[in-house]
Formats: structure tokens, C-alpha cells, sequence
């Protein structure tokens, strides 16, 4: 028989108790033998013949002004049973079975289930009319949706009701609207979708090349459907629609119209509502090669060297969406062969690298960088990736796997890759031991490239560029160059994105300056002195390369764009 909560029922039998199905006595025994063998109380009443299927579809009908309704394959509209995914109807134990005067009339057999018709409303888009069926035909019902159905509708509708994704597309407007937005960010490349709730003005924004960007032709639908498009966006996620007072965080496998993404799903309420993000994770977009990230030579020289050696730690900075997870990967994918072993620890695992064992964190279950970590110690690794270095224990347990014969590579929060030994040290780390063990840093940002179709010089105030880093003989002379847009790079006036990077590699008489707690000033001049190329530097070879806008640098290098 379907199984049904505890608190469903404990409810059934108190209300069979008060219609006098039962006896006080009866009740008793109910509960003794329910707690003996461990089955709800609703199966031992209909084992032990203390009341019938009958009686409990009459007293639900009368205790809550139900209608009955006796459910068999042959009433059962396709229709109707395609308005909601099969997902959604399994979980819920909830059965559409027929549309009436535009109405989508739903059996239930718990009453705890009176709520979800609100939701079932967001979904479908239509009224909705409750009815009581046994708990044995709600079973079968269920078992139905795996089944060919009796249908009394045209001979060709043979197939099973929920075989195919395509035949659930096309009975709602919401789920057409959902797959329309996100194809259309696939097919922009973004970043990210942010579906969003402000007063009475909801929005949906790409990220595409760091930028937010409004998509004004979703707004009109978005503003009349907004809590049946957030729930679309539940039920695709596997995430709890009810759940509406906590983040929820899930997953997406998108494939539709010749459409192929991951997405990474989260919802977090707000004051106007729940706001969703979805970070794409298009597993053919990443570059995962290292020669064609952008590296100055000597950059990559430096790069290879620290990477083909046998121990050492590797930390890559930058704030978010700056592409440090797609340099981690370009990386591994340079030294990954059969003789070494590679693990990761990721939060979230964005593509699978073949020959490399990947773990997704989860800090719900305590497995943290730190545990995996640990972990990872005791499978002979010879090169180990931790998505981020959070705090001390990270920081700790990586640094002595550096120290012990592994290569660790990591990500950490900082603007720039010299105050990354600040930053370690304010952690708690001990300089000796970030002396001994870091061999290489990289700080990086993501530029949105010019689109070398219409570029055009553009002059700039010399006295904004000596602030930026020209000489003012420089800025004097200097020629920029800012696209216009056209029809290539959809008038924009920019064509992908370009990599700014500083590397620093540390060197003998850096590890001296670490151990005797040199400041920063003191580190910036021993870096240059060894010719370190900082991002500012690297980023003004760009400018007058002509390869992105002054505005550009600004937002990226300075941020004051």
C-alpha cells in the first residue's frame, strides 16, 4: 500500500476516532501494534480489519468537503496526467486526472496534501479541484505513469504520458518560457542567469564576460508568471518548491533543441521574492589549454617549470569570475598521464577531467577541503587540487602536503599575487613554512577583448592615463583603441575575453624576505627587481596593443569603472 508520513497518519486515525470508525480502544492497540512492528498506523488499521479503504475515503470526504472520486486507468486523461512533471507527481503522491470547464481536477489520498493545490496552480496555470480516492488506487494510479494508458482520446496517443520531455514542453507556457531563456543564454555563452524580483519590476540578467546585462524581451511574461517560473526552476533542480524561507542549492542537465549545458542552481529568498542564479557549466567552452590562456613567455616558462616539479604549492588569486578554475584545469590537463595520480576537491565539480578523480564538496555532510583533503593524503596522491583555501586548516594541511612530497595547487581570495604571503600569514601559517613550501603564485582578471572588426582610436585624457601607470611623455603619445560595435560582436564592441596575469615565482631571495616578515612595499621591489610583470603592467601592453579599451582596464585593473 502507498506509504503516507507518520503525521498523516496519526491525523487519519484521529479523525476516524472522532467519526467513530474506531473505538478509544481500538486506538490503543492501533498505536502498540504501529510502534511493535513498525508499520504506520493507517496499514495496521487496514491489516487488522479495524476499519476499510471505504471508511477512510468517507471520513476524509466529510471531514474536509471532499468529493470522491474512484480512480482507474480508463479515467484518466493523458492530458491531464501531462500537465505536471512525473517527478513532481510521484513525490508529492498527488494524480491529475481530468480537465473539466478548464478546471484540472487532482486525487489525493493524504490530507496533508491540501496545500500542494497552490503550488499544482503555479505549475499548470489553472484552477484546481480536489478529490479523495483510496490510498490502494492512488497506488495504482502511480503506477500508471510508467505504463501505456487507457485513454479515451485519438487512436494515435499510444505512447506512455510522460515518455517523452517534449510532450510536457508543449502544455505550458511557463515551462516554454524557462527553456527559451535558457537556451538563449547557452547560445550567448554566459556565465551566468539571474532570474531576480525588485518591487514590482522582476528581471532576468546574463553575466556574459564578467557584465551583467538586462534581457528586457523576458520582462512582460516574467512580471505575470514570476512564482510559477521560480517553481519551474524547483522542480528542474530537484529542489524543494514548498521551501520558500530558506537558500536551496541544486542542479540542472539541461538538453533541449540541440542544447547541451550543466547548470549549478541557486535560489535565496528575498524581500520581493526568491531570486534564482544559474551558473552555466558548458563543458565545452574551457580552454584547457596553457599556451593559449594569454601567458607572456616567460610567464609560461615559469608556469611549466612549477608545475612539472615534483612538490610545491601553487596558488592562483583573483576575485571571483576572474578564470582561475579555468587555469587550475589547464594546468592539470598539461601533466595529467597515466603515471601519475590526481585528485581534486572541488566546490562545485565544474567538468570532468578524464583520468583525474574529482570529489565534490559537500559542507552539509562535513566533507569540507580540509577533510577531503586529509583524505586525499592517505590515497598516494602525486598531485592534488583544492578548489579554495578558506582558512587555517586548509591552509595548513595543504602546505605540509607540499612540504611532504606532493604537488598542491589552489585558489585563494586576494587582489594581487604578492599580498597572497599576507594573506597566508594573517590565516595563522607560519612564514618559515609558506617560505618552504610556495613555489608559485598567479594573480589574475578577465578583460572583455576588443572586437578587432571596429576598433577605432580613442583619446583619453593623458592626465587619466599617468594615473593609470603611463608616464606623462607616455600618455602624451600613447594611441587607444575602443570598438564601436557592429554586426560581428552584435554591436557591442567587444569579442570574447582576454586574460591579464601577473606570475611570481618564488625565488631563493624571496623565501629569505617571506621568513624575515619583509612588508609589502619590501616585496613588490625584490619582485621587480627579479622582473616581475605585474597585472597593471601586463594590462598596459594590452591597451596599446589595441587588444581592449581604456574603460575596460579601469573596470578590470583599477576598478573604478
Amino acid at each position: 500500500m502507498l506509504n503516507i508520513s507518520q503525521s498523516a497518519a496519526i491525523n487519519i486515525a484521529t479523525m476516524l476516532l472522532s467519526h467513530k470508525k474506531i473505538t478509544e480502544k481500538q486506538m490503543n492497540q492501533i498505536q502498540t501494534l504501529s510502534k511493535e512492528s513498525g508499520q504506520d498506523m493507517i496499514s495496521v488499521i487496514i491489516d487488522k480489519s479495524f476499519a476499510s479503504e471505504s471508511d477512510i475515503v468517507n471520513t476524509i470526504s466529510k471531514s474536509y468537503d471532499l468529493p470522491k472520486i474512484k480512480i482507474t486507468s480508463k479515467n484518466i486523461d493523458k492530458e491531464a496526467i501531462s500537465s505536471l512533471p512525473k517527478n513532481f507527481i510521484v513525490t508529492n503522491q498527488v494524480l491529475p486526472f481530468s480537465l473539466k470547464d478548464g478546471n484540472l481536477q487532482v486525487a489525493i489520498a493524504d490530507p496533508t496534501r491540501l496545500s500542494i493545490s497552490s503550488e499544482i496552480k503555479t505549475i499548470t496555470n489553472k484552477n484546481i479541484d480536489l478529490f479523495v480516492t483510496k490510498l490502494s488506487e492512488m497506488e495504482n494510479g502511480l503506477k500508471f505513469l510508467d505504463e501505456p494508458i487507457e485513454i479515451t482520446q485519438s487512436a494515435d496517443a499510444t505512447s506512455s504520458p510522460l515518455e517523452k520531455s517534449d510532450e510536457i514542453e508543449t502544455t505550458s507556457d511557463v515551462i516554454k518560457f524557462v527553456d527559451d531563456f535558457l537556451i538563449s543564454g547557452i547560445k550567448k555563452n554566459v556565465s551566468d542567469v539571474h532570474v531576480e524580483h525588485f518591487r514590482n519590476e522582476p528581471r532576468i540578467r546574463y553575466r556574459k564576460d564578467g557584465v551583467m546585462i538586462v534581457q528586457k524581451e523576458f520582462n512582460k511574461f516574467l512580471a505575470k508568471n514570476y512564482p510559477a517560473v521560480v517553481t519551474r526552476l524547483k522542480i528542474m533542480a530537484e529542489t524543494n518548491i514548498s521551501e520558500r524561507r530558506l537558500p536551496q542549492d541544486g542542479a540542472i542537465q539541461f538538453v533541449k533543441k540541440n542544447n547541451e549545458c550543466d547548470f549549478r542552481v541557486s535560489f535565496l529568498p528575498t524581500k520581493y521574492g526568491e531570486r534564482v542564479n544559474l551558473r552555466l557549466l558548458k563543458k565545452e567552452s574551457i580552454q584547457l589549454e596553457l599556451n593559449k590562456l594569454g601567458f607572456e613567455k616567460d610567464q609560461l616558462e615559469k608556469i611549466i617549470s612549477s608545475i612539472t616539479a615534483p612538490q610545491g604549492l601553487i596558488l592562483v588569486t583573483g576575485p571571483t569570475g576572474s578564470g582561475k578554475t579555468t587555469t587550475l584545469y589547464s594546468c592539470l590537463n598539461h601533466i595529467n598521464k597515466e603515471g601519475l595520480n590526481i585528485l581534486t576537491a572541488e566546490d562545485p565539480v565544474e567538468y570532468e577531467l578524464y583520468g583525474i578523480s574529482q570529489v565534490q564538496v559537500k559542507e552539509d555532510i562535513s566533507l569540507t577541503f580540509a577533510s577531503a583533503l586529509r583524505s586525499f593524503l592517505r590515497q598516494d596522491p602525486d598531485v592534488i587540487l583544492v578548489g579554495e583555501i578558506r582558512d587555517e586548516e586548509t591552509a595548513d594541511i595543504a602546505i605540509k602536503a607540499a612540504l611532504t612530497g606532493h604537488l598542491v595547487m589552489s585558489t585563494l581570495h586576494t587582489n594581487d599575487s604578492i599580498s597572497t604571503i599576507t594573506r597566508l600569514i594573517n590565516m595563522g601559517i607560519p612564514a618559515y613554512l609558506i617560505s618552504s613550501a610556495l613555489t608559485l603564485v598567479m594573480g589574475q582578471r578577465l578583460a572583455r577583448a576588443n572586437c578587432p572588426n571596429c576598433k577605432k582610436v580613442e583619446q583619453i585624457n593623458p592626465k587619466l592615463l599617468n594615473e593609470a601607470g603611463f608616464s606623462m611623455e607616455e600618455a602624451s603619445r600613447v594611441s587607444l583603441f575602443k570598438s564601436k560595435g557592429c554586426t560581428k560582436c552584435e554591436n557591442e564592441g567587444y569579442k570574447g575575453r582576454i586574460g591579464i596575469y601577473e606570475v611570481l615565482k618564488i625565488t631563493s631571495k624571496f623565501q629569505d624576505a617571506i621568513i624575515n616578515n619583509a612588508s609589502l612595499l619590501d616585496l613588490n621591489q625584490l619582485a621587480k627587481k627579479e622582473g616581475f610583470i605585474t597585472m597593471q603592467d601586463m594590462g598596459r601592453t594590452l591597451l596599446v596593443e589595441g587588444k581592449i579599451c581604456f574603460e575596460e582596464y579601469q573596470r578590470v585593473i583599477q576598478g573604478e569603472a
